[in-house]
């Protein structure tokens, strides 16, 4: 969605239309899921969480800045709930499951790839999620929000509530954490 088309939409989102809302919920809400579920690490609280940073920008969108780009906004509201959702699990001495499936990696489109292709991408696919999982949860976060939501460093100072230098940081000692585990994962 273009960034004219999205401040008309708010903008008629901000003055009732429901229907305009619904059009940002249809365009956003795989990305909210999905930074959910690499927060969660559970489909269903994911889901849950996705749903509910939606209501929840719904109700506070009159008081959204519309010079601002609304997907960093209701991300950071679903970040807040997801680790709301992890501290209530953690009173119950519950733990998310950490061997679910991290994103997408699983699913990559074969593109018609012969088998041996699909084999290989699907063992490539389990190394770089195995490298991803251990990774911190900090670090693990920042690069889904740089590399799979293709946000800026201020975009994901804002939603993680961190300097700009500290995203850099995370980023930088990720990406050569990940390059260590996936060199010696090859060797």
């Amino acid at each position: 969605m273009d960034v004219k088309n999205e401040k008309l939409i708010l903008q008629n989102c901000q003055d009732g239309d429901f229907n305009a809302f619904n059009k940002l919920v249809c365009e956003y809400n795989s990305r909210v899921y999905f930074y959910a579920r690499s927060i969660l690490h559970n489909h269903h609280d994911a889901l849950d969480i996705s749903q509910d940073a939606f209501v929840k920008a719904y109700r506070s969108i009159k008081s959204f800045d519309l010079s601002k780009p609304f997907l960093p906004w209701v991300l950071r509201i679903a970040r807040n709930l997801c680790f709301n959702e992890l501290k209530k699990k953690k009173r119950r001495a519950e733990n998310p499951n950490a061997n679910d499936n991290f994103l997408l990696l699983n699913s990559i489109p074969s593109d018609a790839k012969q088998p041996h292709e699909i084999i290989e991408q699907k063992e490539q696919a389990r190394e770089i999620q195995s490298a991803m999982n251990k990774l911190s949860d900090a670090q693990r976060e920042t690069v889904f929000l740089y590399h799979f939501e293709d946000l800026s460093y201020e975009q994901i100072a804002d939603i993680t509530g961190v300097p700009t230098g500290t995203v850099m940081s995370r980023l930088f000692n990720a990406r050569k954490k990940l390059a260590a585990l996936l060199k010696y994962q090859n060797e």
